[in-house]
């Protein structure tokens, strides 16, 4: 053989082979690595995206409790049978922490240990009308100053000036004569009675002594649909928590709509507070405390605050609250981070518990889900509609 044909020798093919794996090897890791970065900075910009969205959205919600759409009105009254909104006026907004998996009809399958909120408000159609003469108290008529074409029997009306609001459903109307019946025993979910300067909840059979308010020409009358929007915590159908949103509208023909969506995944926790003006007799409408949910469901006694009457030594209730403080904790996907155990509360009484302290309170991480990445966004909403 020719000296010069001679192939490698066996030393030579080994330093080959131990530096082209020596590349090799630095290649996986550079492959490895920038894989790593890349789902982290994935997952990253996945949690702040969904998070920014959730506290957005909760904001804009929360704002809209108690929109009476055509009137800021003092004085509220809603008179229909429907038992979803028959509080709309005093409590336009209301939470609760989740104690068991059914413990609210308003947040279904929520998980044990979140909060929930729900909201209610009032959006107007278009077209708007205006009463042609006073309505008399305990009247079931609404004379109107333009042709109704578009109400019909069956409509839920709203009417208003600066002073009061009530909503009603209407019995009959009669487009030629510009005239609207608002009377009880008909239709769905038909009205409670006709008395529409009633704000208690009781609805007296008769509106003789409680019906003092008629509505004055000019008073304005619309179509209307209301909102109860509620949020809640529950697991995903495709794994892990999501922030989902129940909504209940009943249209203005009447039409009761509930409807149960999945808002945004990667949401593994809310927790509300709840902004209180402990005066409502005064215009200074601004939270004086922040307290949490069973301060006003009664769980926690309570007689530190003053009606809008001026009655003193009242329990505190939802129709109190003029702000929200919310703290949303959104997480990845995956656990991407090598912790065993994530950071514990403090300061809570619950010291011994994997989570975060937000106003006082622990909200506890998921066992087996430490080295997900978490982030915390807190807001506080003012209610404008009570600031008023």
């Amino acid at each position: 053989m020719n000296k010069h044909q001679a192939g490698f020798s066996l030393v030579e093919l080994m330093v080959a082979l131990a530096v082209a794996l020596i590349l090799m090897a630095g290649v996986s890791q550079l492959f490895i690595a920038n894989k790593t970065s890349y789902n982290f900075n994935e997952e990253f910009s996945r949690a702040q995206e969904s998070g920014r969205f959730g506290v957005n959205f909760l904001a804009k919600t929360i704002r809209m409790a108690g929109y009476t759409s055509l009137c800021a009105a003092d004085t509220f009254t809603n008179v229909l049978n429907e038992a979803s909104f028959t509080d709309l006026a005093s409590t336009p907004i209301e939470g609760a922490e989740i104690q068991s998996d059914t413990a609210l009809s308003w947040a279904p399958d929520a998980i044990v240990g979140t909060h929930a909120i729900r909201v209610q408000f009032i959006e107007a159609d278009q077209t708007v009308y205006s009463l042609s003469e006073d309505r008399s108290p305990g009247s079931a008529e609404l004379k109107l100053a333009e042709a109704s074409s578009s109400i019909v029997s069956g409509d839920i009306l709203l009417v208003c000036d600066h002073t009061h609001a009530a909503v009603l459903q209407a019995t009959n109307a009669n487009s030629s004569t510009k005239t609207i019946t608002h009377n009880t025993g008909t239709g769905t979910p038909g009205n409670s009675d006709k008395c529409l300067g009633v704000v208690d909840s009781s609805h007296p059979s008769s509106c003789d002594s409680h019906d003092t308010y008629g509505f004055p020409t000019g008073s304005l009358v619309s179509e209307v649909s209301l909102f109860e929007l509620s949020f809640y915590i529950k697991e995903s159908s495709g794994g892990g928590r999501s922030l989902y949103r129940r909504k209940v509208t009943y249209d203005s023909d009447g039409n009761l709509s509930p409807s149960d969506n999945e808002l945004v995944t990667g949401i593994e926790n809310l927790h509300f507070v709840y902004g209180i003006d402990l005066d409502l007799s005064d215009d200074n409408h601004e939270p004086t405390r922040f307290v949490d949910d069973d301060y006003l469901n009664g769980t926690t006694s309570n007689t530190a605050c003053t009606l809008a009457d001026g009655t003193t030594g009242q329990a505190c209730d939802w129709e109190h609250v003029v702000a929200v403080r919310m703290t949303l904790i959104a997480t990845s996907s995956d656990n991407i981070l090598n912790y065993t155990e994530s950071r514990k509360c403090t300061n809570t009484g619950s010291t011994n518990t994997v989570g975060f302290t937000s106003n006082g309170d622990c909200i506890a991480t998921p066992t087996g889900e430490y080295g997900k990445l978490r982030f915390m966004f807190p807001a506080t909403i003012t209610l404008r509609n009570r600031m008023i």
